[in-house]
């Protein structure tokens, strides 16, 4: 039983990412963005998520790379997780604006960018996000 026990926890071990292979996947990812192959960019990133699906910055950057790919469901999703993980993030708020935007739901947009106001009033992305769903509203 010993045996038995002290092997599955070395494979376990085998079978965990390293930190080396973490930093490669975000950095191919980047790679991958950068020449606008997003779904790649994606997948390249999906071990990382899959081992670790609860950390903030694989599902920021999701959210991010699913915006870019046009997939918003999927990009609200990974932002909400975001903010889940750290609710006082303004950077995965501000990002979940964008799939909202390119959806035209600006009643949403108006309210989360309010929230985002309250905390920092003079944040530029917040601002600019929100006189543009106002505009859209014709609110002006």
């Amino acid at each position: 039983m010993k045996k038995m026990l002290l092997l599955l926890l070395v494979s376990a071990n085998l079978l965990a990412l390293t930190d080396a292979e973490i930093r490669d996947a975000y950095y191919k990812s980047y790679n991958y963005e950068k020449i606008q192959n997003y779904s790649d960019a994606i997948n390249t990133l999906m071990p990382v998520y899959n081992e670790f699906p609860n950390t903030y910055t694989v599902n920021l950057r999701l959210g991010w790379l699913y915006y870019l790919s046009t997939n918003y469901a999927n990009a609200i999703s990974h932002y909400d997780r975001s903010i889940k993980i750290s609710p006082y993030s303004l950077e995965a708020k501000l990002g979940r604006l964008l799939p909202l935007l390119a959806q035209h739901r600006y009643g949403e947009v108006e309210k989360e960018a309010f929230q985002i106001l309250n905390v920092d009033y003079y944040n530029y992305y917040g601002n600019l996000r929100l006189a543009y769903a106002l505009r859209m509203q014709q609110k002006f």
